[in-house]
């Protein structure tokens, strides 16, 4: 039985075929968790990274169903660790067992007494190189790009889109760009760009390859896309947080994104090793495009960092199914 909370998750997969049943995960009170358990009866139940449903997981616990989080990442500053999360950390004991994606997660667990916990990585690292790996060809951004380089920016908001806007104008003719707002059906980017005299084209309705702007605006071919592109924004790092900067990494791109990005390990990591890049304004944005533009050998080397990260992280999903194997069923 696989389980969503969020519309967006639920509608891309809801006939996924290897799942027996495909539905949403009700709110997370007694009542609710006490009917799902006694209708489905599972022998084990699998959280993924930030999922802590209070309820289900003590109704699990004491009906001792094995209770297990993959793909797990822990910090000192959240809320279960501080003086006030005595009763929030109190969920954490509840579990079975954790999979985590780092050794600093690992330590802050067993600092706090939670000592069923081992390093796998990351699943998400072997979706997305699984994705890469079987993509097809598209020939809508293909007729687009022609000979052109391309930059492609995905996820974004408004807040990331103000940055793009003041961008287009420095985009020299052997650049064009493809823009893949986070909320297809807002209109705000399209009504900028006819502002500002923009000639732009949609996805769905793409006729010419002249434009210098395509907006993306489908669900589930973004992710494919990035194999076309010579340089990657993300948004979301002047929201919460960045969206997922693994896909465009899969294929071995460099990535460039806001400021919010400390809670994934990844952006962390690559920042550090400067494969990936932030940046706080539009200012930050226009020079960083321009040495990356300017110097194509250097990134290529770039590059080459964001493949090798990756391929050295696969596997996490094989080394957590081989324990669920051989441990707990």
């Amino acid at each position: 039985m696989l389980t969503f909370f969020s519309a967006s998750g639920y509608n891309i997969q809801k006939n996924y075929p290897f799942a027996d049943y495909v539905d949403y995960l009700p709110f997370d009170t007694i009542k609710n968790g006490k009917k799902i358990v006694d209708i489905v009866n599972p022998k084990m139940v699998i959280f993924v990274k930030y999922e802590f449903w209070w309820n289900l997981i003590g109704i699990l616990q004491k009906m001792n169903i094995e209770t297990i989080l993959i793909s797990g990442v822990f910090r000192e500053n959240q809320y279960f660790f501080k003086w006030y999360g005595t009763s929030f950390k109190s969920i954490l004991n509840q579990f079975s067992y954790f999979f985590v994606q780092d050794f600093k997660s690992q330590e802050i667990l067993k600092n706090n007494q939670i000592t069923q916990v081992e390093v796998t990585g990351d699943t998400r690292i072997d979706r997305v190189m699984s994705i890469a790996k079987s993509c097809q060809e598209n020939e809508v951004v293909q007729s687009f790009k022609q000979n052109k380089k391309l930059l492609i920016c995905g996820s974004t908001w408004e807040s990331d889109e103000v940055l793009l806007l003041d961008l287009i104008p420095y985009l020299k003719e052997d650049w064009k760009i493809v823009i893949a707002p986070h909320e297809i059906n807002r209109k705000s980017l399209q009504n900028q760009l006819v502002k500002n005299k923009n000639d732009y084209q949609l996805y769905t309705l793409f006729e010419y390859e002249d434009s210098k702007i395509l907006i993306l605006n489908t669900i589930g071919h973004l992710s494919s896309l990035y194999q076309y592109a010579d340089l990657v924004y993300i948004g979301g790092g002047f929201e919460d947080g960045i969206h997922n900067i693994l896909e465009p990494m899969a294929f071995g791109k460099t990535v460039i994104f806001g400021p919010n990005y400390q809670k994934f390990n990844e952006a962390v990591i690559t920042v550090h090793q400067k494969s990936n890049f932030v940046i706080n304004n539009k200012e930050g944005l226009l020079l960083k495009f321009d040495f990356l533009s300017n110097n194509p050998s250097e990134l290529m080397k770039l590059n080459q960092k964001n493949s090798n990260f990756m391929l050295a992280n696969v596997g996490a999903t094989e080394k957590i199914y081989q324990r669920l194997q051989h441990h707990f069923v």
